[in-house]
């Protein structure tokens, strides 16, 4: 009787650890320009990787997908701007000044509206982060949280009877 009640007390206490293992760290923000950076435990995270971590939460991946998109296309237009910016200025420095105003300024046109756009839009995809980001920590207490579920069996093996975890 004895063994039986501290094999049940001891089981018991291990299911506890294991739940309390299971659980997950706070998202921290550290505000930057031009991107927000997120500390999720020990690893740093930007914009793009915090999706994969969001998905537990309903809501605040609702919120980070459009701000995943936003982000990319800030980076595609700022990649598109800063070449043809730095094309236009030294096309501009090597051409007689007749040739000038022909040349230098539809790439210099093209390059500050693509940067003119694209700096809106990562403004845009950060506050919709940190709006995701404020959504998943205060929904770690509440029943919007999806905890990862543990999966208790039995099994019969050569050596006897025993419980396998599965999480």
């Amino acid at each position: 009787m004895k063994i039986i009640i501290s094999s049940i007390f001891f089981v018991s206490i291990g299911l506890l650890q294991l739940s309390a293992q299971s659980s997950y760290p706070k998202i921290d923000i550290k505000k930057g320009f031009p991107n927000h950076r997120f500390q999720y435990g020990e690893i740093t995270l930007g914009i793009k990787e915090l999706a994969p971590i969001l998905k537990k939460n309903e809501q605040a991946y609702q919120v980070v997908k459009p701000a995943k998109v936003n982000f990319t296309l800030a980076n595609v237009l700022t990649y598109v701007a800063v070449p043809s910016i730095i094309y236009s200025l030294a096309l501009g420095n090597k051409l007689t000044d007749a040739a000038k105003n022909r040349a230098f300024w539809p790439s210099m046109g093209i390059g500050l509206s693509c940067l003119a756009v694209s700096i809106p839009l990562r403004i845009k995809a950060n506050k919709q982060a940190l709006k995701a980001v404020e959504l998943y920590n205060s929904a770690l207490g509440n029943k919007l949280y999806k905890p990862d579920l543990l999966d208790l069996k039995f099994a019969f093996t050569t050596n006897g009877i025993g419980v396998t975890v599965s999480y």
